[in-house]
């Protein structure tokens, strides 16, 4: 069986025992079970609710692509044998893994247009760009790559492009530069989020809570655990090699705990959906809400500190006053009920 290794080591020059490449096996295919209950979850949200939300479109695409590699990547070890099949199961593995990193990609792009130009082009034209980003580019590269190189497709003992006249650089060389473009979106990111949180008088307290909110959502998204992915590929330091392998099997359990369930957005949807009654179902939300990708807002608001916290979760909520009589706060827009009469 296989492992997330494999993906980008070079030349098997890991050095790792067997003993650990065991472990590793166990980690690689207990993770991508954790992490198919995550992708399916955040799916089955995302559908339930309705949200017309640029990000978490790239959300859904990059989970659809997800499921489709992990399912792929258990499956092909069935392959290998049969080498036409194996060819197949390398294209398909190629394949869907770009679009799992360009899909992070346009995650990363969808943030700085969110920060610098909200409004660059209209919704339609947006989402056809995401489509052939997350799902266009990957097909040219692999296309390229079989054509060039195909008599190389699974020639190793798995499934997988081999060493042989640099094939396997036709992914790595993608990542890389995703990794570095990504990885400078991140920084850019952070240190946006302190500024705007510095200058509305966040204690240092709240400025390290939401730096580590910010990174738990961010790094998922942005497929950033993959950078661990070179220690692989160079031989580098066998710890980080198994912080590789766990963080990249895990990858969807950690979009949805540490994305979609601290997504304003979705909470918010999900409120409605359990309760309708209390709400307005027809009220407009903003384009998006995440604690990551929405920094444009905390440079406007003030710091979430734990008073202002309270202060909004009381002022979202429908308020009863004495006198049967309903006061519906501006933020809120709960339906209007009719005082009950007395007995």
């Amino acid at each position: 069986m296989a492992n997330y290794m494999f993906l980008m080591e070079w030349e098997n020059n890991t050095q790792l025992t067997e003993w650990d490449e065991h472990n590793m096996v166990k980690m690689t295919v207990t993770g991508c079970g954790f992490s198919f209950v995550g992708l399916m979850l955040t799916l089955c949200l995302l559908c339930f609710l309705p949200l017309a939300n640029d990000g978490l479109y790239i959300i859904t695409n990059m989970c659809i692509s997800m499921v489709a590699a992990q399912l792929a990547f258990i499956g092909s070890e069935n392959t290998y044998p049969e080498k036409l099949l194996c060819k197949t199961a390398t294209s398909l593995l190629h394949y869907l893994f770009l679009c799992v990193h360009f899909s992070s990609l346009c995650f990363g792009v969808h943030l700085m247009t969110k920060l610098k130009a909200e409004h660059m082009m209209n919704k339609s034209l947006k989402r056809t760009w995401i489509l052939l980003t997350c799902w266009g580019a990957p097909g040219v590269i692999v296309a390229i790559t079989s054509v060039i190189r195909g008599d190389t497709y699974g020639t190793n003992k798995l499934c997988w492009l081999a060493s042989a006249y640099g094939t396997k650089w036709a992914f790595l060389g993608p990542v890389m530069a995703i990794q570095l473009i990504n990885g400078a979106i991140f920084v850019i990111m952070m240190l946006t989020r302190m500024g705007a949180d510095s200058k509305k008088g966040c204690s240092p307290l709240e400025l390290v809570k939401q730096q580590v909110m910010t990174a738990i959502s961010l790094i998922p998204c942005l497929g950033l655990m993959w950078s661990l992915g070179f220690a692989v590929t160079f031989g580098t330091s066998k710890t980080a090699q198994y912080l590789f392998v766990v963080l990249a099997a895990l990858q969807g359990l950690l979009i949805f705990l540490g994305h979609i369930m601290t997504h304003k957005q979705v909470r918010k949807s999900l409120c409605v959906k359990i309760n309708p009654s209390d709400y307005d179902m027809s009220e407009k939300y903003s384009d998006d809400y995440t604690r990551s990708s929405n920094i444009v807002e905390a440079k406007r608001g003030s710091c979430d500190s734990a008073a202002s916290m309270t202060e909004r979760r009381h002022s979202e909520h429908c308020l009863s006053t004495s006198g049967n009589q309903l006061i519906v706060p501006p933020a809120a827009k709960c339906r209007h009920r009719s005082p009950r009469k007395s007995t």
